[in-house]
């Protein structure tokens, strides 16, 4: 989670609005207690911020709070986070068996599991993440890495196009395949500078309205590819991870939404 630390008053203020799940509808998903705490990796334990456990599930807490929550710490609290102990989000869970953190000090039998592991990143667009552009137009959408609630610097990013969607039915249907593209010098992985930030290009390659191959093909079965004429205002989605190896990326979302345009109205509301 993103936090400040205002060391004059000793006040902790966390933005939690992105680092909590919630469900298709919207409200926050239901995992159990949760605390804000510092992590002891040399100790193996987690010192909670508060024994109170953070209201997530309070009625409209997220519209009434925006996640924001703020704390008092102590001196010694103070002095870990602003040196370089780690501030998480982490889970009370007494029947775990393993991977888990114990509590420091006197209750060590509370057993708690951090949400976002050590192998783990955030990844997220800042700003901008949907755009409507017409043919040749460019826009430019960072992608921000943190890790354990701080800027993750030199991780590899990926972006790919999201080939095969589901419409009404359950029937796939295919997306063509280079009507956007990623710029800079056709590169799909790229790394974070010291700020956690990574950017990428995207364009639109080719008009709208003329002809385009599809892939697969819309028909099925072993039939080569077809060349179908499409329509106007395609949209096209993205995947954005991070990876280890130019095709070797664990995809996280589709955030990334790009929709094309050959006419004169890129500037109407998406």
């Amino acid at each position: 989670a993103a936090f400040k630390v205002y060391e004059n008053s000793r006040v902790l203020t966390v933005d939690l609005s992105n680092a909590l799940p919630i469900n298709t509808y919207s409200d926050m998903l239901d995992i159990g207690p949760l605390f804000l705490a510092i992590i002891h990796k040399d100790r193996q334990c987690v010192e909670l911020i508060s024994s109170e456990s953070i209201p997530y599930l309070s009625e409209n807490w997220i519209e009434r709070t925006a996640g924001v929550m703020d704390y008092i710490i102590s001196l010694q609290q103070l002095n870990n986070l602003t040196s370089s102990a780690t501030l998480v989000v982490v889970q009370q869970n007494n029947t775990v068996e393993a991977h888990y953190y114990s509590e420091c000090g006197q209750n060590a039998d509370n057993k708690f599991l951090v949400l976002l592991t050590e192998a783990q990143y955030y990844v997220r667009p800042t700003g901008l993440y949907r755009a409507q552009l017409e043919y040749n137009e460019t826009v430019e959408i960072p992608i921000y890495v943190t890790h354990l609630g701080k800027p993750a610097e030199n991780i590899s990013i990926g972006v790919a196009l999201t080939t095969n969607r589901y419409g009404q039915g359950g029937k796939g249907f295919p997306i063509p395949e280079n009507g956007v593209t990623v710029e800079d010098s056709n590169k799909t992985m790229k790394t974070t500078d010291s700020s956690g930030l990574v950017t990428f290009t995207y364009r639109v390659a080719m008009e709208m309205g003329t002809e385009r191959y599809f892939n697969p093909t819309p028909c099925g079965g072993n039939q080569p590819n077809l060349t179908k004429l499409p329509i106007d205002g395609q949209v096209y989605h993205f995947n954005y991870g991070v990876c280890t190896t130019e095709t070797n990326c664990s995809f996280e979302s589709e955030n990334i939404v790009i929709k094309g345009l050959s006419s004169n109205n890129a500037s109407e509301p998406y």
